[in-house]
């Protein structure tokens, strides 16, 4: 739907992205990874696992990075977690 909009009315839409690499599980100390791969290859996962280091929260522009360009295509902007609390 987004590729056939006019560029001047692109230019107006900001694509967001909240999203949590693993989620815990209920009842449970396990955390399980989330699948994500209708958006992003395992290498681009990889990518932005690495680019945690020791923090929970990671935001950016996947534009920024030239390897994320698949996930590029999908957001704009992203606000990673990861790990989601939410049960």
């Amino acid at each position: 739907m987004y590729n056939f909009l006019k560029d001047d009315f692109k230019d107006k839409i900001y694509r967001v992205g909240i999203i949590a690499l693993k989620q815990d599980m209920k009842f449970s100390s396990l955390k399980k990874p989330k699948d994500y791969s209708f958006m992003m290859t395992k290498d681009e996962r990889l990518y932005i696992e690495n680019l945690f280091e020791d923090k929970a929260i990671i935001r950016f522009y996947p534009k920024s990075h030239n390897t994320l360009n698949n996930f590029a295509a999908n957001l704009d902007y992203v606000i990673i977690y990861k790990i989601s609390n939410f049960k």
